[in-house]
């Protein structure tokens, strides 16, 4: 009993994240040099429903934009939404159209009428555990947005979904409900994957490699 104890200490403090900051608290000053420009491509993503009995209904998730008005966030975020809303942290409202979405992937493509330059793909190949990433996003409407940091600890984690078995992103960064949908990013302020979920102080986010073969079946 007593060797059982200790392994399960053991696994407990091993297990705890090691790179992990505060929420909301910039730590390094190469990411925090990419928090402004990365919040003016992080969207507060509103799917809106209209029913007869319950009136209209609400769901809150993050989005990133994309070049050419194109916006990534996750399938569950807008699903069966009648309607789509975005806001920019510069407190611009857009109405989204949706382009295409994917039950399996939790992704969804969006689209509104902007100029504004979005997030650049970094190059999949060169993600490494240990290299510093940060997530931004807008859980319960904050009006200074979100800004987490951490360590990525896997790029390639398996994991075990409602919609199916897929391989994701694991970080030691905290992410809240809301941030489903936003950014995740490198220290060159790249997107190199899509939020999705937490558990155990641990965030899971969408890999490249799934990002772009949505992309690829979802645009002409």
């Amino acid at each position: 009993m007593k060797k059982i104890l200790l392994l399960l200490l053991a696994t407990l403090f091993l297990s705890s994240p090691s790179y992990a900051y505060n929420y909301n608290e910039p730590h390094s000053e190469v990411l925090q040099s990419q928090l402004e420009t990365a919040r003016s491509k992080t969207l507060h993503v509103v799917g809106v429903t209209e029913t007869r009995f319950e009136g209209t209904t609400l769901t809150f998730g993050s989005g990133a934009l994309l070049d050419g008005g194109y916006i990534l966030t996750n399938e569950h975020v807008i699903a069966g939404s009648d309607s789509i809303v975005v806001d920019t942290f510069d407190k611009q409202k857009f109405d989204a159209e949706l382009i295409a979405s994917d039950h399996t992937k939790d992704l969804a493509l969006l689209k509104i009428n902007t100029d504004t330059k979005g997030f650049v793909l970094a190059d999949e190949s060169l993600l490494y555990a240990g290299m510093p990433i940060m997530s931004i996003g807008n859980p319960h409407g904050l009006a200074m947005w979100s800004y987490s940091e951490g360590t990525l600890l896997n790029p390639i984690q398996r994991c075990k979904w409602d919609t199916g078995e897929s391989y994701n992103l694991m970080g030691d960064n905290q992410v809240l409900s809301g941030n489903s949908g936003g950014p995740l990013l490198n220290n060159k302020g790249e997107l190199i994957g899509i939020v999705r979920g937490a558990a155990f102080d641990r965030s899971f986010s969408i890999t490249l490699k799934d990002i772009k073969e949505f992309m690829t079946k979802s645009l002409p």
